[in-house]
């Protein structure tokens, strides 16, 4: 229960640090709250670590840059839209009752998957009790030496506030992710043009996915990653539509994170940062280099310290097996995402919707040709990097050493789960523009 009461308090803390926001939804301060104090804990604790300190001193960073925000508001020149008509009370107690059901879910878990114990959850424990991890130890190097530290780190920061390791902790974290994750979608589809019906059946939709349920109680990252990649998406779709640079450097934010909680997030930061450069307007070009350097900066220490420590990383292979293996990473993907006792009907709305954007998107931008309803820069946001994501992972595919056919079987459903969140956006991205009365009724 002590741990539940600290994780309460933390998004608390953190929909406070949003001080020169005060007037914005109550969902997007307790989505990037969460997302902010969870970012300060784990960087936080990893110089503590390095430096030898106790790892728990990390728990009191959110609380003075609470009292900072607090004694040095510096309000924006544009303020957040916080419009009664765009709010939809009833979605978001849908979502908070989806977060409660997450919780108890979480709370009465048992054991974890295998990646739980014996990655996440040995790196976590360990470094609850020692205040350390021997990254060059035999056991550690079965354990995934090179994956990033994030987890574990905030894991193990909490843990010892609440007397000790407890497997379910780590459950309890993806649990609050999966509330913010869904409060963040809520907030990010207010904000555009649509009926209300699209919005809550697509965040329904997401929430109620089997998968997202399997993969809760598991002891893993995805859905950390996926939280960072949805904030990423909804901060720079908020960006190239108002211009506010607090919404870009959240963004930022977002996806350094992700590429800190998981080694794909690197990959996904770089496509972030070729879309911004795409997708932004030229006159604020200028505003670019400070958030990029962010992203870069937040997992940046823990890949030069891996580098330093000669722990490699995956493998990679480009042979003449190539062709051998695309049709067996194209087929298996298709009839992955079509299961709708794993994903429901999302990919089965997400896949047309992003060619059919990207399409228009590409044809009005490179070609000049006219268009009577151009897709605008934040809605073929989406598109371009849920497509820009899947071709990762084909790639990924394409040149791992493994068996294909093993690889796809242990970790497809977990790399489609951090892109799922961008299903939803996509998907109503698409409605919204198929929408006659570009928004219908409220």
């Amino acid at each position: 229960m002590l741990s539940l009461l600290v994780l309460s308090i933390l998004t608390l803390v953190g929909s406070g640090l949003l001080a020169s926001r005060d007037a914005s939804p109550w969902p997007w301060r307790w989505a990037w709250g969460w997302l902010l104090v969870q970012t300060s804990i784990s960087l936080t604790a990893g110089l503590l670590w390095l430096v030898g300190a106790p790892l728990h001193w990390a728990l009191l960073v959110p609380l003075l840059m609470l009292v900072v925000a607090r004694l040095w508001r510096r309000p924006e020149a544009v303020p957040l839209p916080s419009s009664k008509a765009t709010a939809d009370p009833w979605l978001r107690l849908a979502v908070l009752l989806f977060g409660l059901w997450a919780v108890l879910s979480a709370w009465s878990t048992l054991d974890l998957g295998w990646d739980g114990m014996a990655i996440w959850g040995l790196k976590g424990r360990t470094l609850a009790a020692t205040d350390g991890y021997p990254l060059l130890h035999p056991l550690a190097r079965s354990s995934h030496p090179e994956y990033p530290l994030h987890l574990p780190l905030l894991a193990a920061v909490i843990a010892q506030w609440t007397g000790g390791w407890q497997d379910r902790l780590l459950p309890l974290l993806t649990a609050f992710d999966v509330t913010a994750l869904g409060l963040l979608l809520c907030h990010s589809l207010e904000q555009r043009r649509a009926a209300r019906w699209a919005r809550r059946c697509l965040v329904i939709a997401f929430l109620v996915a089997p998968i997202l349920w399997r993969e809760l109680t598991l002891g893993k990252a995805d859905l950390n990653v996926a939280l960072c990649l949805a904030a990423a998406l909804a901060g720079l779709e908020a960006w190239l539509r108002q211009g506010r640079g607090g919404d870009l450097r959240l963004a930022a934010v977002a996806v350094g994170l992700g590429a800190w909680s998981k080694q794909e997030g690197m990959v996904y930061g770089v496509i972030f940062c070729l879309l911004v450069c795409l997708l932004t307007p030229r006159h604020r070009y200028r505003q670019l280099p400070p958030a990029l350097l962010l992203a870069v900066a937040i997992p940046l220490p823990w890949h030069v310290c891996r580098w330093l420590l000669a722990i490699p990383t995956e493998p990679f292979a480009v042979g003449e097996t190539l062709y051998q293996r695309a049709p067996i990473i194209f087929e298996t993907m298709a009839r992955t995402m079509a299961r709708p006792d794993l994903w429901g009907l999302l990919w089965w709305l997400a896949i047309p919707a992003a060619l059919w954007l990207a399409v228009r998107w590409t044809r009005h931008h490179w070609r000049g040709l006219t268009a009577q309803q151009p897709i605008e820069p934040d809605i073929a946001l989406s598109a371009l990097f849920l497509l820009a994501g899947l071709g990762f992972v084909v790639t990924a595919y394409l040149t791992s050493p493994y068996n294909v056919v093993w690889h796809l079987h242990t970790s497809l459903d977990r790399l489609l789960l951090q892109l799922m969140p961008a299903t939803v956006l996509v998907a109503h991205g698409a409605l919204q523009r198929l929408d006659p009365l570009e928004g219908g009724c409220p």
